[in-house]
């Protein structure tokens, strides 16, 4: 079961940054945080139905196969058909895309012209992965991406504990569990609107992840069920919706050559990838039912986010104007980078 259980993380672990790639292909910067954040959409989605499924698959009883053996028997058919699916559907590039006509491969190509992205056809060398993985920015976008997803560990992986320790049965836990996930998913398709309105990823960041400590808060303050109830939807509502963002902001920051794309995008599946060794390694039995420990480690994690992205946002600022400074009169507008 490890062996099969590393196989599985092998094949899965480039398949989320690879789509980030694809986006970064086909939309102008622009348009690159809302696709994000329709992507997005499908964690918080998942983690309402895999609530009330894995209620109902506690209910199957078998002589030979048990009940968290039908789990992976279920996920594992639904993702055969939709490799097979994806295997038609997917496309590489604009230029080899079948479904576009010669007029909208241009529009796409035109657009990527403006924002000076580099031809896909360019090889990836080691000395670019080289130069991508020494800015420290980079490193510092990483902070807020690791937060959001410290939160969604802790929704998806202990809310049903949580519920559980509150007083209520197993399967009520495992239905209940869905209600963090699926105040996430309701703010999620706002995400784009949100950074609309608040006028910089930065801010939206910093302003969903202040939401997951609000939850935090109330988390390590009381033991009321109503309270609880609500820091857990806060929780949602904040941490799912913030990593959309923050992938849609990192994204389109390194959307303008192919090394940026991919390695930033890499980068992101390794933060959330620690992240869930973090979130299972803080929430303690001896613990329960408070779990003071996770949730205050999960607040410094957020507050550290919160800070990395106003650091993010002057360094940003300041490396703007210097390309503004540097750009002789009449040539073409520098590639900035995106607030």
């Amino acid at each position: 079961l490890y062996v099969v259980r590393v196989l599985l993380g092998m094949s899965e672990c480039g398949l989320v940054p690879g789509i980030y790639v694809l986006m970064t292909f086909f939309y102008p910067k622009r348009a690159v945080t809302a696709r994000v954040g329709v992507f997005g959409l499908c964690t918080p989605v998942a983690s309402v139905l895999a609530g009330p499924l894995a209620s109902g698959l506690s209910q199957i009883h078998h002589r030979t196969i048990r009940r968290w053996q039908w789990v992976f028997i279920l996920e594992g058919v639904i993702t055969v058909a939709v490799s097979l699916l994806g295997y038609y559907v997917l496309q590489d590039h604009p230029e080899k895309c079948r479904f576009l006509s010669a007029a909208e491969k241009e529009l796409i190509a035109s657009h990527k012209r403006r924002e000076g992205a580099q031809e896909v056809t360019r090889a990836l060398t080691l000395l670019d992965i080289r130069r991508v993985l020494a800015d420290w920015q980079l490193w510092a976008m990483m902070v807020p991406v690791f937060s959001a997803s410290l939160i969604i560990g802790t929704v998806v992986t202990f809310a049903p504990q949580v519920i559980n320790e509150l007083g209520f049965t197993s399967a009520q836990s495992q239905a209940m569990s869905a209600l963090p996930a699926f105040c996430g998913a309701v703010v999620v398709v706002f995400s784009s609107w949100i950074v609309r309105q608040a006028g910089a990823h930065w801010i939206a960041v910093s302003a969903l992840l202040a939401t997951a400590l609000g939850g935090c808060a109330i988390m390590v303050a009381t033991l009321s069920v109503p309270a609880r109830i609500v820091g857990l939807c806060l929780l949602g509502a904040g941490g799912f919706p913030a990593i959309a963002v923050a992938l849609g902001w990192l994204i389109t920051d390194n959307a303008h050559t192919v090394a940026n794309a991919v390695v930033a995008t890499g980068l992101s599946g390794v933060a959330a990838i620690c992240a869930n060794f973090v979130s299972s390694n803080v929430f303690l039995n001896s613990d329960a039912p408070r779990y003071v420990i996770g949730y205050t480690v999960d607040a410094a994690i957020l507050v550290a986010g919160i800070l990395a992205c106003a650091v993010v946002r002057v360094s940003m600022g300041r490396r703007n104007r210097r390309m503004c400074a540097k750009q002789p009169q009449g040539d073409s507008m520098p590639v900035f980078h995106v607030l």
